[in-house]
C-alpha cells in the first residue's frame, strides 16, 4: 500500500510540473490556449499521454516525462530494496507434540510425546498466565517434572491448562490439555 501510495505521489508531482511549465507558455491566457492545442496537435505525444514540458520557442521537451521515470525509479528500487520476511510453515497436525497420558489434578509429572529437538513449549493455565517454559532436548517421548507450585497454578482454577510449541520457522500453535480429576 505504502509502495502504491509514493508511486502515485511522483506521477502526481510530475504531472504538476508538466502542467505548471504548460500554463507559462507566454504572458496572456489566451495565447497559451491557442499554443497549446497549435503545439499538442503537432506533438508526437498527442496520441499517448504524457507529460510534455513547452519551451518558449515552441518546441516540445521530454524532460518532464523522464524526470516522471526517473521518479518512479528512484520509489521502486527503495522499497524493493527491504527483505521480505519467508512465509512460516505450519507444523501438520500428525506431527504435532501432545500429551501422552492423562494429567491428573495438581500432578507434578506431565508426559508428552512426538516431541522435537529445540523446540520451545510454554505451559499457561486456563486464564493464559504463564506458569513454566522449558526447551525439549530429544525426539520423541520425554517427561516434564514440576514444582509443588507449578503444578498448583497450573490446575487450581478451571478444567484444562494450554501448552504452546514455538518452532524455528514454523508457526507457533497451542494445544488445550484436559486435567482429569
Amino acid at each position: 500500500m505504502l509502495r502504491l501510495l509514493k508511486y502515485a505521489s511522483a506521477i502526481l508531482a510530475a504531472l504538476a510540473l508538466g502542467g505548471a511549465a504548460a500554463t507559462t507558455v507566454s504572458g496572456n491566457a489566451s495565447d497559451t490556449e491557442n499554443a497549446d492545442s497549435s503545439l499538442v496537435s503537432s506533438s508526437p505525444y498527442a496520441s499517448r499521454n504524457l507529460p510534455t514540458d513547452y519551451t518558449d520557442n515552441g518546441a516540445v521537451s521530454s524532460s518532464s516525462s523522464s524526470v516522471a521515470s526517473s521518479s518512479s525509479s528512484a520509489v521502486s528500487s527503495t522499497s524493493s530494496s527491504k527483505p521480505t520476511a519467508k512465509p512460516e510453515k505450519v507444523v501438520p497436525s500428525a506431527k504435532k507434540l501432545r500429551g501422552r497420558a492423562h494429567y491428573r489434578k495438581y500432578s507434578r509429572l506431565i508426559r508428552f510425546q512426538k516431541g522435537r529437538r529445540g523446540d520451545v513449549v510454554t505451559l499457561r493455565d486456563r486464564h493464559g498466565r504463564f506458569v513454566a517454559s522449558f526447551k525439549v532436548r530429544h525426539n520423541g517421548k520425554f517427561d516434564v517434572r514440576l514444582s509443588r507450585h507449578q503444578a498448583y497454578l497450573l490446575s487450581h482454577e478451571g478444567s484444562y491448562f494450554q501448552f504452546t510449541v514455538q518452532k524455528k520457522g514454523y508457526r507457533a500453535y497451542t494445544i488445550h490439555y484436559k486435567i482429569y480429576a
